[in-house]
């Protein structure tokens, strides 16, 4: 049996060249080391991840699996157009979007899986490999998934997610196109933080890590497939410094093997958590940069946010790790419904008084994203609803549209936010040489693809 697992998302966004998947990585490694096979025997079953839709379709698989975040949704539903087109074959979805607005599920899947996927992916291709088809008795018996019955959206009960992450092999990195230097692991998955705009907690349920021998054995499994040419780490969970006892044992690790002299690293930190004591782990294992939500440069908006840190905080994250060599690359975000002129003018002053301790900065208007509580604020003014162009969540900065933007920001009138939208813009790109210099690579790129 062939599975095809494919990302959605637009074909003209270059940085996919620069990076790779994870959770289709998971997915295939735990479908092929828990599969039954046939009568017991070993799996026979061949698995493909691919960054192009043509490529799936040429590749002629069994089944197809679509992850999808919400801003793709709609190019999710185009690609299971094509495959039903080309292979009728069954296209399944997973992802954040699906997991977060069941109601959305279109006919053209012929299920979803919601939540964490690996156990109740397998579960579907088991069913699908013995009986080759999907019959609503059956898929009655799944949970975690989403199905049609009629014209009824069926959802099954939520699948609990797993207890022990090490259950879970590591991605199987021999399928992906790596093109470079750079890789990337997963150490946890969830946050133990609920700020309003954020969904992690409806995909992952409780903030949850691998074990400190799991993820040293992940990072020495990379340097056997690629040895030298692998020199940076990017670290993806939302919050890698939540165990200290547990980043303390990979700082020995790391200091033992000399993984520190050989490797660059990057992670996501919260500024509360920092102090001269984790500034200084982070240095000795050569994390070069960290990024963390400083949000803004107004208690106030950070109250609202429900941040649970302050505009002190956030200035202190920034000096102590600039003292011990650790750049840090804070975002920002403006637009939210409270915010006024004051607000924006203290975003404003903090990037001006501190970019030259920074590595960089990234700043993005609000947006609405499903499975948040701002989602469910949004959708309560009339703002968003169920049947939006789905693109509309991209938080873009330097190309933003005016006329897409979900604007909630109540406090000064559209034309003031845009005044200031054209502020961030000019301060982004004068004090961001590099994101620019890197943005304009990625432009050449594109013209030079066609």
């Amino acid at each position: 049996m062939k599975i095809g697992l494919i990302e959605a998302c637009d074909p003209d966004w270059q940085f996919k060249r620069f990076s790779y998947p994870l959770q289709l990585g998971y997915l295939a490694s735990y479908l092929k080391k828990y599969d039954e096979g046939e009568n017991g025997s070993e799996s026979r079953i061949e698995i493909i991840i691919t960054e192009e839709i043509d490529e799936i379709i040429n590749a002629q698989p069994d089944l197809v699996g679509i992850s999808s975040y919400s801003i793709n949704y709609d190019i999710a539903v185009e690609f299971a157009k094509k495959i039903k087109n080309e292979l009728n074959v069954p296209v399944i979805l997973g992802g954040c979007h699906i997991s977060a607005l069941p109601e959305t599920f279109k006919p053209v899947f012929d299920l979803a899986v919601s939540g964490e996927g690996e156990k109740t992916f397998r579960q579907v291709v088991d069913l699908y490999r013995k009986k080759g088809k999907f019959e609503k008795e059956d898929l009655q018996k799944i949970d975690g998934i989403v199905f049609l019955d009629g014209e009824e959206i069926v959802k099954t009960p939520p699948r609990p997610t797993f207890r022990f992450l090490d259950r879970i092999p590591h991605p199987d990195r021999s399928l992906y196109k790596i093109r470079s230097g750079h890789h990337y692991i997963s150490t946890s998955r969830g946050c133990p933080f609920h700020c309003l705009f954020c969904a992690p907690k409806l995909m992952w349920k409780t903030s949850r890590y691998f074990t400190t021998n799991y993820v040293i054995q992940e990072i020495i499994n990379i340097i056997g497939l690629y040895g030298t040419s692998f020199t940076n780490l990017s670290v993806v969970d939302d919050l890698f410094i939540a165990n200290k006892k547990r980043l303390r044992m990979l700082q020995k690790w790391f200091f033992e093997t000399g993984i520190s002299e050989a490797i660059i690293s990057q992670a996501n930190v919260r500024a509360d958590l920092i102090d001269d004591e984790m500034a200084e782990i982070l240095s000795d294992m050569n994390f070069r940069t960290v990024n963390f939500g400083a949000e803004s440069g107004s208690d106030k908006i950070l109250k609202y946010y429900n941040k649970k840190t302050t505009v002190e905080d956030n200035q202190r994250a920034v000096d102590i790790l600039y003292n011990h060599g650790v750049m840090a690359i804070p975002s920002f975000i403006i637009g939210a419904p409270v915010e006024a002129k004051e607000d924006f003018e203290a975003t404003i002053d903090f990037i001006e008084k501190n970019h030259k301790k920074l590595a960089g900065f990234e700043i993005f208007p609000l947006i609405p994203m499903p499975g948040s509580q701002l989602w469910e604020y949004a959708k309560e003014k009339g703002i968003v609803n169920n049947n939006i162009e789905w693109a509309r969540l991209e938080p873009l900065l330097l190309d933003f549209n005016p006329d897409s933007y979900f604007y909630m920001v109540e406090e000064v009138s559209k034309k003031t936010f845009l005044d200031y939208v054209k502020r961030f813009q000019e301060l982004y790109a004068k004090y961001n040489p590099k994101a620019m210099e890197f943005r304009k690579m990625l432009e050449e790129m594109k013209s030079q693809n066609g």
